[in-house]
């Protein structure tokens, strides 16, 4: 439960807590680790920490997306097939 509250907080407050913008580009491709970038740049020159940030806000947005477009055609067809029992609630009883 500690890492999906810290993944939030890094999501909701990703352009505080990222040292570089999302797509800011650095005239060193390919560089490593170190102190100015924890975790090096990429074949680009964008730091990867930064983008490992921001991508948190799409990861956590495409998953509340999808969860909750699970959960209303789930709940449409389960009301309809406990309401019409007929072979509409056979079938979906066997998907």
């Amino acid at each position: 439960m500690i890492v999906i509250f810290a993944y939030l907080f890094v999501a909701i407050f990703a352009p505080l807590l990222a040292p570089y913008g999302e797509a800011q580009v650095f005239k060193k491709p390919f560089e490593p680790w170190g102190g100015e970038f924890f975790f090096g740049t990429d074949q680009i020159g964008r730091d990867v920490l930064s983008r490992l940030i921001f991508g948190a806000r799409n990861t956590i947005g495409f998953a509340l997306a999808t969860t909750l477009l699970a959960f209303v055609i789930g709940g449409c067809l389960g009301l309809v097939a406990a309401i019409n029992r007929s072979w509409l609630d056979q079938g979906l009883s066997r998907v």
